[in-house]
């Protein structure tokens, strides 16, 4: 692939549409001033009626939350004409899925654990049975951080994969949509506070600190020694 070109590809409700981006093109005298019109473009789609809500990626191939279909899986070598190589049931509705190494958690009603090293050849190697419907799932490490509808978060320690161990919760957290974990520290945002768990013990997981932040804080996302709120 050139290096001047990127090809994102988006998740829609149904099916999934690769775009072109030509950075040359778009870069301009500005490195702040993109020409969308310019630069972007549809080269190919993969369509097949499934709802697929969720995309990560693997080298060449595209692993797809598909809603009631479980886990597809395609190969985007081509981009202007995916194809269909397998898929994985899960049961339930699967709405997301995260890529960690040669694992994908995918979850629905609850959290199952796929090997994709060969992601021709996928196969659930765990799973994940947790108190309350699976919302949101953080890997570091060799844990996995599993906020569910009953407003917690579960800790469970991945080996072996065939039988997570559930090292402990953070309670009473009101509402959990979205959190990040660095190291030894989570940060779950909230009403306008930004909360900093220490989870070096999994067990005993401490709240240590909070920094204010502007309105409703839903997600947030980490990069290096910095939290986006």
């Amino acid at each position: 692939m050139h290096k001047l070109i990127e090809k994102l590809l988006m998740a829609v409700l149904v099916g999934v549409a690769i775009i072109s981006v030509d950075v040359c093109r778009c870069r301009g005298s500005s490195p702040y001033c993109m020409d969308y019109v310019a630069c972007v473009h549809r080269v190919g789609s993969f369509d097949d009626e499934v709802s697929m809500l969720d995309i990560e990626f693997v080298g060449e191939y595209a692993v797809v939350a598909a809603d009631d279909q479980g886990v597809r899986i395609l190969d985007m070598s081509d981009p202007l004409s995916p194809v269909h190589v397998t898929f994985v049931e899960v049961p339930g509705h699967v709405r997301d899925v995260k890529v960690h190494g040669d694992l994908a958690f995918a979850w629905g009603y609850d959290v199952h654990i796929i090997d994709i090293s060969d992601p021709t050849a996928p196969s659930v190697v765990g799973i994940i049975d947790t108190n309350g419907s699976p919302k949101c799932v953080v890997v570091e490490g060799n844990k996995a951080y599993v906020s569910t509808s009953n407003d917690r978060i579960q800790i469970y320690w991945l080996y072996p994969l065939d039988e997570p161990h559930h090292y402990g919760d953070i309670t009473g957290l009101d509402y959990v949509d979205g959190f990040a974990v660095v190291g030894e520290y989570l940060f779950r945002p909230t009403y306008g506070i930004l909360e900093v768990y220490d989870v070096s013990w999994p067990w005993a997981a401490e709240l240590v600190a909070s920094v204010e932040t502007s309105g409703r804080s839903r997600l947030v996302a980490s990069s290096g020694d910095l939290v986006f709120v």
